[in-house]
């Protein structure tokens, strides 16, 4: 862990009317922030990809970098895939891209323990 500001969100949309907004109150503080998405068959295609955009439109407002932000994403269904770990070196808009690319897996709700 960072010994500055550490985060972890956990991001779940599981209906389209999922809304959340910059308070860029992360901005100009280093940060570690875990987003991760709803990928279960339950999830139709445009809810998940409106989860993907919500999720690249806050990235898009992080100061992203190795000594600033770091972001990673995963996507849970009866699997996890961690889709970008958060010790990547991707710029923002490569971040960007990686997180709209993610692909649904569409996958069982039930999550094994």
């Amino acid at each position: 862990m960072r010994s500055s500001v550490s985060a972890f969100l956990f991001l779940v949309c599981a209906a389209t009317d999922c809304l959340a907004t910059a308070t860029g109150e992360w901005q100009g503080k280093p940060a570690e922030v875990y987003f991760v998405v709803d990928g279960t068959s339950s999830m139709w295609s445009f809810q998940f990809r409106y989860q993907l955009n919500l999720v690249a439109n806050l990235v898009a407002d992080m100061d992203i970098g190795s000594d600033r932000t770091r972001v990673g994403l995963g996507v849970f269904s009866d699997i996890f895939l961690p889709v970008i770990p958060l010790n990547n070196t991707y710029d923002k808009q490569t971040l960007i891209n990686r997180i709209r690319a993610t692909r649904h897996l569409k996958g069982n709700t039930v999550i094994p323990l």
